[in-house]
């Protein structure tokens, strides 16, 4: 029921006319008695999908690259501060020394070997073993209970602790999330190992 009024009736019939016309238009259109028309159909729909998806993909590309880049900036930033890069952003000597490490972390890294005072007194044995503690991310329990780290060595590794929590604040500071590996689950055996012990022991 569309009501009494002249004008509705009117104004539905000139609707439904534009409606019936349309239908006669697609009814008489060459492509509308195609044999092929079906499989076009469906070869469209397909290409409409695909763009869709490809567009999803170019979305997330976009999203990753950005990602990539925002994370170069910030370690760009804490190299600058830290002074491992120099107001021409090349390397200073900080920075020449970090380009020759290979760890997880190599600015933590650096920042241990250069810091006057925490590894400066040990011997090369429980130097090795200091080290151990920063390479190793093993989450295994302490297999190697019957060798014992020596206290300089021990007294050091806590010397890192201490400077980790000012590099893990820097980091903080620049949104760089790469961890702080300080596991010394294996450093009385290297130690021990640096020391001359033979593996029979």
């Amino acid at each position: 029921q569309h009501g009494s009024s002249p004008e509705i009736h009117k104004q539905l019939g000139h609707e439904q006319g534009k409606l019936s016309n349309l239908r006669n238009t697609v009814d008489n259109s060459p492509c509308h008695k195609c044999h092929l028309l079906r499989k076009h159909e469906r070869v469209e729909e397909r290409v409409q999908r695909e763009q869709r998806k490809l567009k999803v993909v170019n979305r997330m590309l976009s999203e990753e690259h950005d990602t990539y880049w925002r994370r170069f900036v910030n370690i760009y930033n804490l190299l600058r501060e830290s002074e491992y890069l120099d107001e021409g952003d090349k390397p200073t000597r900080r920075g020449e020394l970090t380009a020759q490490l290979r760890t997880e972390n190599e600015y933590a890294m650096a920042e241990v070997l250069l810091s006057q005072g925490v590894l400066d007194d040990l011997t090369a044995p429980q130097f090795a073993g200091a080290i151990s503690a920063l390479l190793n991310d093993s989450n295994r329990e302490n297999l190697f209970v019957k060798f014992r780290l020596s206290t300089e060595a021990i007294q050091a590794l806590q010397k890192v602790d201490l400077l980790y929590k000012r590099v893990d604040k820097l980091q903080h500071k620049h949104r760089v999330d790469v961890p702080l590996t300080l596991n010394p689950v294996a450093s009385a055996l290297v130690e021990a190992w640096a020391q001359g012990c033979t593996w029979e022991r």
